[in-house]
């Protein structure tokens, strides 16, 4: 899949998906950003409390988990899909070929295979780390149908990836509206 000018990604970027499975036209992604958290999660975090309501809420309980891997959250929403045999489209931050081979992300797959799966790196195509975790987090905003904003850093590459995504190309935006707000949660 290539994606069309003015899709809104950086000039750098490759503008070609790799990908397997399929992307059926009646299933609704959502997708949860939430900036960097530590393992270490207090279980009474308001964000996590934000998480689980969402993810009970009847309006988004057809919906298709958009999620990737190497973050808390994402970590989290492709272990509540597999466990709930919701669909599942992943965005890796790294080729295809590495999927199984990645003990983390082959552990929380655990023998499922998800709906659908997209990269824009591939062996010989790839970027500095920064740049995939930043081109992971902006195609996962882009193929969502909704996005859920828990806690964003101000100005942070979420805060502007949405922000970006919204102005562009808009769709349902929830927001957590955190009780203490401080630049790394009032994005």
């Amino acid at each position: 899949a290539a994606w069309q000018d003015g899709a809104g990604f950086p000039k750098d970027c490759p503008k070609i998906l790799f990908g397997s499975g399929r992307l059926h036209p009646n299933i609704r992604w959502l997708a949860i950003h939430n900036s960097r958290k530590s393992k270490l999660t207090r279980p009474n975090a308001e964000w996590l409390a934000a998480l689980r309501q969402a993810l009970a809420d009847d309006t988004l309980a057809a919906a298709g988990m958009a999620s990737s891997f190497g973050s808390t959250t994402y970590d989290m929403l492709t272990a509540f899909a597999q466990k709930t045999d919701r669909p599942l489209c992943l965005v890796l931050p790294f080729p295809l070929e590495e999927l199984m081979t990645n003990k983390p992300s082959a552990s929380l797959l655990a023998g499922k295979n998800p709906q659908l799966v997209v990269t824009c790196q591939s062996p010989i195509l790839r970027c500095s780390k920064a740049q995939r975790l930043f081109c992971r987090d902006h195609l996962l905003a882009h193929l969502a149908d909704v996005n859920l904003a828990l806690e964003i850093r101000s100005r942070g590459n979420l805060h502007t990836i949405l922000l970006e995504q919204q102005a562009k190309h808009p769709r349902r935006l929830i927001i957590l509206q955190p009780t203490n707000m401080n630049p790394s949660n009032a994005g």
